[in-house]
């Protein structure tokens, strides 16, 4: 028993030291080398190197923004995506209106007959 008892103590003391590597110089209070060796300075970004990835987005940003003819797409502008609800809703309240118009019509026909 008594060497099972050392086992676990050392078992938490090795999860201690994990937890402390781990955790330790990332939050609150870390170094400016820390911080940059972990976000800025990277070598690597997805398995990738850098410079290769940051073109890469870069070059999918430019195909999102301008289309892209190779898949036949093509952004609306701002404006027109603007301006599609207020054409809907202005054709909404033209077939309401008619259909109101129609029955108020309907009506004065069959009182007048």
């Amino acid at each position: 028993m008594q060497g099972s008892s050392g086992s676990a103590a050392g078992v938490q003391q090795r999860l201690a030291c994990l937890r402390h590597d781990l955790l330790g110089g990332r939050g609150p209070g870390a170094t400016t080398a820390e911080v940059s060796r972990h976000t800025r300075d990277r070598r690597q970004l997805g398995g990738v190197r850098t410079p290769a990835e940051l073109e890469s987005v870069h070059q999918q940003t430019q195909r999102e923004r301008v289309g892209d003819p190779a898949r036949g797409r093509r952004p609306a502008p701002a404006d027109a995506t603007a301006f599609r609800p207020i054409v809907l809703g202005a054709v909404a309240a033209l077939v309401v209106s008619s259909i109101l118009s129609a029955r108020a019509r309907r009506r004065r026909r069959t009182r007048g007959g």
